[in-house]
């Protein structure tokens, strides 16, 4: 296999979601599917399971991280594997996971549409029961 260069960008990704290195080039290696990607890209794809044999899910709150560096805003709904990527508007990526549900948002350029992206308000809005 040749060596691997990854990006900055691809870095970030890979610290974001606590993969490191060595799995990258295993899934490479030891990849359970390969479909084509976008722009003549490949995906490899690779299902981690737990000591049980189960299919490993994190489970952890929802997460917005900014970067600074590529100016990116990041809304994470729940941690498992992406399956896929879609830029469903300019500058608006969403990634799904294997069951098909949407697991993140990427916001590129995120300066530009996030007047604030360090600041966050979070709102719980609780519903009252409908009068009879």
């Amino acid at each position: 296999m040749k060596p691997i260069r990854f990006s900055e960008h691809a870095v970030t990704n890979l610290t974001d979601r606590e993969i490191d290195r060595a799995e990258v080039e295993r899934t490479l290696a030891e990849s359970d599917a390969v479909e084509p990607g976008q722009a003549g890209r490949k995906v490899y794809m690779r299902q981690y399971h737990d000591a049980h044999g189960s299919v490993f899910e994190r489970k952890v709150a929802m997460k917005i991280v900014y970067d600074k560096g590529t100016d990116t805003l990041t809304i994470i709904l729940r941690d498992v594997r992406i399956r896929e990527s879609d830029e469903v508007r300019p500058g608006v990526i969403a990634d799904f996971g294997y069951d098909g549900e949407i697991v993140r948002f990427e916001i590129l350029s995120a300066s530009k549409v996030v007047s604030q992206p360090k600041a966050v308000a979070y709102e719980l809005l609780e519903t009252t029961p409908a009068a009879s």
